[in-house]
């Protein structure tokens, strides 16, 4: 009897120790658990959200003969109504685009042809354009072990790069690349690469401790180094010299954290979370990471783009009372660099606000219906340029080329345009 008694107290206990497990395990105190936690979509998604059971939004009237002029004639059109993962506008109105399974067209007016009919083997992780234009860096395959591929608009070739390369991007002009060449699990060696060159060779800039991380390189010496910002985990970001090889903080560990740089890294529009682990807030920071201005609208930094323009201004007179125009010493032309801010808004963000953020809007557990405007980065000023209220639009990858905003509709994957004059 006593011995029933002993094994009962023994399951007793060992019951009441997987209890107090279990409620650690799920109360959502610990950060790596609120990571991994599920989570659901609240509310209704916009019409035409895949899965929501909608259609599509409606269809804007075709574009014109040329991309040029469709923001020309009709202010607001598709440009492309084919899956776009990313393109170029060449100063003739050319598109080029690079579709999700690899294969790469040009739309000139209203003739579209195929640069590539190849497709990717596996799926295509990202994809971009070279700053001119003239090249596509390619990253498909497994995310464990992708491959990267250059392809030649002019010679229609896919070149594979030989070397290991993680986290390629583009510099700022010409077709060198930025790259995180792995030597273990948490090391890596950033270089650049110059693809121009018959046989080129990593030129190494700095060994770095990087795990997780995104690299741009917005101007042509500066390279930025950034944490993928999740609702539940901090985020820094750095700023590299390419010439002295020193290092700075942008931004330092903030919950959340993701941004987007002016090409000069002078002025930055920055999302970050909160303790809530529920939507977030939207800065503008200068180029040390400090918070200039707070916006009042919300979005995530892959719905922005800045534009810098450098605007006449008048010069101080050098002449004096006495001096006639024939000996007046004449005025040196000086401009004023400005940067503007284009980005696509949610309207409603009852519902952003509800799901951890930036995670639920990248991994498609949340849709936007948005507006687009245009933010004044020195007073902060808003001008909305949306296009006409009947189109339900959710922009990402926005480019501003010549006098036209161009985006990518995440409901249909079709390339936008929206004239800015």
């Amino acid at each position: 009897m006593r011995r029933i008694t002993v094994i009962a107290l023994v399951v007793i206990a060992i019951v009441i120790v997987l209890g107090v497990g279990y409620f650690l395990a799920t109360r959502g105190g610990d950060k790596g658990d609120e990571a991994a936690a599920p989570y659901e979509s609240v509310g209704n998604l916009p019409p035409g959200t895949p899965g929501s059971g909608g259609t599509l939004p409606s269809v804007p009237p075709q574009a014109p003969a040329t991309p040029g002029g469709a923001t020309v004639k009709q202010r607001f059109g598709i440009v492309a109504q084919v899956p776009v993962t990313d393109y170029f506008v060449d100063n003739k109105n050319s598109v080029f685009i690079i579709q999700p399974d690899g294969k790469i067209v040009s739309i000139a007016g209203s003739v579209q042809a195929t640069l590539s009919a190849q497709t990717i083997d596996g799926d295509l992780i990202r994809a971009s354009f070279s700053a001119d234009g003239k090249k596509v860096l390619a990253v498909f395959g497994k995310t464990t072990a992708p491959q990267t591929s250059v392809f030649d608009i002019t010679a229609k070739r896919w070149d594979p790069l030989s070397i290991d390369v993680k986290e390629p991007t583009w510099s700022p002009t010409g077709t060198k690349i930025a790259f995180l060449s792995a030597n273990s699990a948490e090391f890596g060696v950033l270089a650049t690469l110059d693809l121009t060159q018959s046989k080129p060779s990593a030129q190494p800039i700095a060994r770095l401790y990087a795990q997780d991380v995104t690299l741009s390189w917005p101007s042509s010496e500066t390279i930025v180094l950034a944490e993928r910002g999740s609702a539940y985990a901090k985020s820094s970001a750095w700023r590299i010299d390419i010439k002295t090889k020193t290092i700075g903080t942008l931004v330092d560990a903030l919950l959340g954290a993701s941004a987007v740089w002016t090409p000069d890294v002078s002025w930055g529009a920055l999302f970050t979370g909160n303790r809530a682990y529920r939507g977030g807030t939207m800065s503008l920071v200068d180029g040390s990471g400090t918070v200039k201005k707070q916006l009042e609208v919300v979005t995530f930094p892959e719905k922005c783009t800045f534009i810098e323009v450098d605007v006449p201004i008048i010069a101080t007179s050098t002449t004096t009372g006495t001096t006639t125009k024939k000996t007046a010493k004449p005025e040196v032309p000086q401009t004023k660099r400005t940067h503007t801010l284009f980005c696509a808004f949610p309207k409603d963000t009852a519902e952003m606000n509800l799901l951890p953020q930036p995670d639920a809007y990248r991994q498609r557990k949340i849709y936007t219906d948005d507006y687009f405007y245009k933010v004044d980065v020195e007073t902060g000023t808003i001008a909305n340029i949306s296009p006409p209220s009947e189109y339900v639009l959710d922009g990402v990858n926005l480019k501003v080329f010549g006098k036209n905003l161009f985006f990518v509709n995440r409901y249909d994957n079709y390339l936008y345009s929206l004239a800015l004059e």
